[in-house]
């Protein structure tokens, strides 16, 4: 058992001796801290059509502890930090996170999410911009295709359909 914690990144040389038995060396590398951000689109937030959320997940090449792992994304919108919470399941390299208050205003905006490795000693940056659109505006915020049980398109508004809305492709 080593004295302290390896280093990061770096490649070891282990000789081991075992009297009566035999005597080997071998080398290993310790993995290097990275992680990996994935989003989701925009989503309304149940029966409103004024605020969104974000859903995504962050993917650890080692396990990490959460109260670190929670350090590496942040959001805002129109300078503003936006909450962000957590859930860790059993898979401790899988934590998933959810992006809330973003809302719509009268003019367009953008919400920036950005994640850093500093927490985890990983040099890992990135951002990504997603567009808020204004209230009233009405408009298609996310396609994909779906292959599971039933193959299907799944469309995202940026508001809520009205349950009366016609959805048969007729413009009667």
């Amino acid at each position: 058992m080593p004295a302290a914690a390896l280093s990061l990144g770096r490649a070891y040389r282990v000789a081991v001796n075992l009297p009566k038995v035999s005597s080997f060396d071998f080398a290993f590398t310790v993995l290097a801290s990275h992680f990996e951000v994935a989003l989701g689109s925009l989503s309304l937030d149940d029966g409103k059509d004024t605020t969104y959320h974000l859903d995504g997940t962050l993917t650890t090449a080692d396990r990490e502890e959460p109260a670190r792992v929670e350090k590496l994304v942040s959001a805002n919108l129109a300078g503003t930090s936006l909450a962000v919470t957590w859930q860790h399941g059993s898979d401790p390299r899988s934590h998933s996170f959810r992006v809330t208050g973003i809302e719509r205003a009268a003019r367009a905006q953008t919400v920036a999410v950005s994640w850093s490795g500093r927490a985890i000693a990983s040099r890992v940056t990135g951002r990504r911009l997603l567009a808020v659109p204004a209230r009233g505006v009405f408009q298609v915020m996310a396609v994909r295709a779906v292959q599971a049980d039933q193959r299907f398109i799944e469309v995202a508004f940026s508001s809520n359909l009205k349950p009366s809305q016609s959805l048969d492709g007729s413009s009667a």
